[in-house]
């Protein structure tokens, strides 16, 4: 059955009404799937030639209403599904073919030039590669300046029609060009221009009724060097479609001083851009502008480009009180880190201590800078003091020691572990969105089964742990989580026939996570420990990784070995949280303060 997106995602806000929606139509919660699910059935409408469908829906996901503080809206993943799935060249001109064949059936289709346009937009960049300028190739400037002129002439409509007469004589006119007069066809420069000349038409700068159209035209601008026509989409496009986040941060890239822009310039076309709109959403759009330009310039952010420290605060603030689920949290993150490089440090221990130890090492550039502001901020001595508490045996005091280090949050992710260590179900069961650990495993869904092997695992409720994991893996067994759990209780109770079954699980554990792959092949001793640890990516999967790979150890009889794992992983999670580690907070609870091997 076809599943009408655009009526969809037309009564709601951007990606955020498709959240909301998504369970009428059958949709996953994690944007990721649904935008990725909208992709899909773009690209699979573009193969059976349902040409109709695409302009239906494009036309629909155009009107909006666009989300002012939305990167990428329905209508940016409608085209960009178009450049996607393109590892080969084979593939790109497959997808290509497609293309045409779609522009050939509507000639005067907008949809199908802006589609041609943003595929030629990243075939170009495909062939240029990220790096600097020296470093790309004779032929990948060709390649490149080619498929940006190419995309130019689809996004403005400056092709010509394909049965134009003239259009047989333009390969000998290359090859003049080409021969005595010297033109060096090398340039990628001469084809557009030429067109233009023979259709007899100057390039039109108006703006279309499209938002990615217009904002595409700004990449091309970017490398086409044309500083005019980015400043004509830019207008143009802000005039019709003033709330469209892509066209202000493609903009942002334009003015930054690796390509057109001065030192502080791109600050001040924020400052402008985001005083137009009203409360504390201007200092929200802000923030979202600065966002982009510190992802690119990383630590150099903070020495030239001259964003204001204290309006992007506030803008986070906003975005923490606003957003749902995953965000809130990262931009705690985010804005404890902003404050600590502007050397805010006081703000940013304050931040970062109502953060609770939920860290996305990504949001402080990594986790060696997370690590080192975490010790610049003296996170671990702040907490220390409920730490003792706790070893005194003084649960009630440290409960309050911890409720006062996130003072008025309904989430407090310090309290959170400390309900975990102390095996206390009823004040973990009161945090907002927390399973009951008090409810019979049916009462629960197999997410909130997931949570709760962490609670019983950092409770040391191994009982109720191997209920959980082994009904989990029975309806997950392509998952390694349950499997890890039901080994770590084995080794832990040294029960030999429970070692064994889950060790032989996990060795025939079929999956394309690397890191899961470095954990079994370790396990199957075809690589020691220390190289497997260097093996290991920097991703969501590391930390149940490492933590399988010390309980195997363990199950093993190697205490010393288990014991090195352990202390590798303490070091790179201080605080035991990794935000996107497959178990999230509740694995990490186990290695901050609770330690059932007795490994010193």
């Amino acid at each position: 059955m076809d599943v009408d997106y655009g009526k969809i995602i037309r009564t709601g806000a951007g990606v955020i009404g498709l959240l909301v929606l998504g369970s009428l139509v059958g949709f996953a919660q994690a944007p990721e799937k649904d935008s990725g699910k909208l992709m899909k059935q773009v690209r699979e409408k573009l193969q059976k030639g349902d040409y109709d469908w695409l302009e239906t829906t494009a036309e629909t996901l155009r009107q909006g209403p666009f989300d002012l503080l939305e990167t990428m809206l329905p209508i940016g993943y409608f085209y960009y599904a178009f450049g996607e799935n393109l590892s080969t060249e084979a593939a790109s001109e497959k997808r290509l073919a497609e293309l045409l064949a779609w522009q050939a059936a509507k000639p005067d289709s907008l949809t199908a030039r802006t589609a041609l346009g943003e595929f030629y937009v990243g075939y170009a960049w495909r062939a240029r590669g990220s790096g600097w300028a020296s470093s790309v190739s004779s032929e990948g400037w060709r390649q490149f300046r080619n498929r940006l002129a190419q995309s130019a002439g689809y996004l403005y409509n400056e092709w010509p029609k394909p049965e134009a007469p003239w259009r047989k004589w333009i390969k000998p006119l290359r090859r003049l060009m080409a021969g005595s007069l010297q033109i060096p066809v090398n340039l990628g420069l001469y084809w557009l221009p030429l067109e233009n000349v023979l259709n007899s038409k100057a390039r039109n700068l108006a703006g279309v009724n499209d938002p990615a159209n217009m904002a595409s035209r700004i990449v091309v601008a970017m490398g086409q060097s044309d500083p005019e026509a980015m400043r004509a989409a830019f207008k143009a496009g802000t005039e019709t479609y003033p709330t469209y986040f892509p066209i202000y941060e493609r903009q942002q890239r334009f003015l930054l001083p690796r390509w057109f822009g001065e030192p502080g310039e791109g600050a001040r076309a924020a400052a402008k851009n985001a005083d137009q709109f009203e409360g504390p959403q201007s200092d929200a759009f802000y923030v979202r502008l600065a966002e982009g330009v510190l992802s690119a310039e990383k630590e150099d952010f903070f020495e030239e480009s001259g964003f204001d420290i204290d309006r992007m605060l506030r803008g986070y603030d906003y975005l923490i009180a606003t957003r749902d689920a995953y965000w809130p949290p990262y931009y705690q993150n985010r804005a404890a880190f902003v404050a600590a490089s502007a050397g805010q440090w006081e703000e940013a221990r304050r931040r970062t201590l109502e953060v609770g130890p939920l860290f996305f090492p990504d949001a402080w550039l990594g986790r060696d800078n997370l690590n080192q502001m975490l010790k610049e901020m003296k996170i671990a001595e702040a907490v220390q003091p409920g730490e003792t508490l706790e070893a005194a045996g003084k649960l009630a005091e440290a409960q309050a020691f911890y409720r006062a280090l996130s003072p008025g949050k309904s989430t407090n992710e310090w309290l959170k572990l400390f309900a975990m260590r102390n095996n206390l179900p009823e004040l973990y069961a009161s945090f907002p969105k927390t399973a009951d650990p008090t409810q019979r495993i049916e009462k629960h869904s197999l997410d909130q089964i997931h949570e709760l092997m962490g609670f019983y695992f950092a409770s040391g409720d191994f009982v109720k742990l191997r209920e959980f994991a082994k009904f989990f893996d029975s309806k997950r067994p392509q998952n390694f989580t349950g499997k890890s759990a039901l080994y770590f209780i084995a080794a832990l109770e040294g029960d030999a026939e429970g070692m064994a079954a889950a060790r032989q699980a996990l060795l025939g554990y079929k999956t394309d996570r690397f890191n899961y792959q470095i954990a079994v092949k370790y396990m199957k001793g075809e690589i020691g420990w220390a190289e497997a640890i260097k093996e290991l990516k920097e991703d969501g999967h590391r930390l149940l990784s490492l933590s399988t790979m010390s309980a195997h150890a363990l199950a093993e009889g190697k205490a010393d070995e288990s014991r090195q794992i352990l202390a590798v992983l303490r070091e790179q999670y201080p605080l035991s949280i990794e935000s996107t580690a497959a178990n999230s907070l509740h694995y990490g609870a186990l290695y901050r303060n609770y330690n059932p091997w007795k490994l010193p």
